[in-house]
């Protein structure tokens, strides 16, 4: 169950307090997210998206939100809970503080990213986190490839059935596996320039 000082982003938090549609999509919620941040809500913007995922998956698994599934995933609704506003919060600083006007794709967001004061080392850190979260998404996505490649031995008449799912598998992981290189490279970059 959650525990006094349960840590949510500030901003997140903000935008769920303020939530006047309920139940909301998951979509709602990013766009609601990206308007409190003051930036455009592009559908293409994917980092936005699956943070937002993650918040609500950790939210639900806490017993902050519920959630209610559809058929199309896309329309799964979620509700606060009753007392959602009076529970004790522990603010930190998720991933998103200050962004251009501009939400662009990919990394490009990482270069955009800059902290009120400018700060490289909070620079540092936040591009350490987003480079342990793509490794963990990279894993996850190079497991489920190979889980796949060995159901095809065992059992090869769902070959077919699955092959769309091995191969979003695999090019997920090469699509994490240049992301994470591109976050190296701009860590390198800021660790190169403080030292």
């Amino acid at each position: 169950m959650l525990k006094v000082g349960y840590k949510i982003d500030e901003n997140l938090f903000n935008v769920l307090s303020s939530m006047q549609c309920e139940p909301f999509t998951a979509r709602q919620l990013k766009e609601a997210f990206c308007h409190e941040l003051g930036v455009c809500c592009e559908q293409k913007n994917k980092d936005v998206q699956k943070w937002i995922y993650r918040q609500l998956d950790r939210l639900v698994k806490y017993e902050l939100l519920k959630r209610q599934k559809e058929k199309n995933p896309r329309m799964t609704v979620y509700t606060k809970v009753s007392n959602f506003v009076d529970i004790s919060f522990e603010f930190c600083d998720g991933p998103f503080l200050k962004m251009t006007p501009e939400v662009v794709s990919g990394f490009e967001v990482a270069s955009t990213m800059v902290r009120s004061d400018g700060s490289t080392q909070s620079s540092i850190s936040e591009l350490k986190n987003r480079a342990k979260q793509c490794h963990v998404d990279l894993l996850s996505s190079v497991g489920e490839s190979e889980e796949y490649k060995t159901l095809f031995k065992v059992y090869p008449s769902l070959r077919e059935a699955l092959q769309p799912r091995y191969q979003r598998a695999l090019e997920s992981s090469s699509k994490l596996l240049g992301q994470l290189r591109a976050i190296e490279a701009a860590l390198e970059h800021y660790q190169a320039t403080t030292s």
